[in-house]
């Protein structure tokens, strides 16, 4: 059962913001996988679309009260796969956000992110980046072959550079030209403003 703590009434959906700053929230686990790969620009895919999975089509389906009992698991790996499916690689702590605020919960503390990471675990390839963040990939062969980059299919998609994997970053480092190259991958990225340290990050891929 959840405690009284991380049970609350539904909060309303939560856009993503105009990357006015690059904080993605809580702190991601001590875990640390495989390091990043650097694709070749010879073999740059063509982009695609990152559209963000609001689990809406969930939203009847979910129950806050049984979060934690067994019973619940087939539920919580429908969630989990929802949006491994549509978003991977996606930044772990986006997909605990994710499965938390379909719930009602006011925050993804430790039980939650517990919960969640025990599913993904088994059943999903877990790599830490270039820069220390861990993203979910569908399995160890997708980012092997990861060769491309996304950008947000809509104003509402956009996401905070912290929330990209290096090896998107750096694939769409390769592809972009122009001699102010940080100004052009932020345009294309959809954000209107870069923090120093966002601007840092992308700088180190120049």
């Amino acid at each position: 059962m959840a405690n009284d703590e991380e049970i609350a009434a539904p909060i309303e959906r939560v856009r993503q913001k105009e990357a006015e700053n690059d904080d993605i929230g809580s702190p991601v686990p001590a875990i640390k996988y495989a390091s990043s790969v650097v694709p070749d620009i010879a073999k740059i895919s063509p982009t695609g679309k990152y559209k963000i999975n609001d689990l809406q089509e969930w939203s009847s389906k979910t129950n806050a009260e049984k979060f934690y009992d067994p019973e619940y698991n087939e539920t919580l790996n429908g969630l989990i796969e929802a949006v491994v499916t549509t978003e991977s690689p996606v930044l772990e702590t986006t997909l605990i956000q994710r499965i938390s605020r379909v719930h009602g919960f006011n925050r993804a503390g430790r039980l939650i992110r517990e919960r969640v990471m025990e599913v993904v675990d088994k059943h999903y390839h877990i790599a830490t980046d270039h820069y220390g963040e861990n993203f979910v990939w569908l399995s160890a062969g997708q980012r092997a072959d990861w060769n491309s980059y996304r950008l947000p299919a809509t104003e509402n998609d956009i996401r905070l550079v912290d929330a990209i994997p290096s090896e998107e970053l750096c694939a769409l480092a390769l592809d972009t030209s122009g001699e102010n190259k940080i100004a052009e991958m932020a345009k294309s990225l959809g954000i209107k403003r870069l923090t120093t340290q966002a601007r840092q990050k992308l700088e180190s891929l120049l």
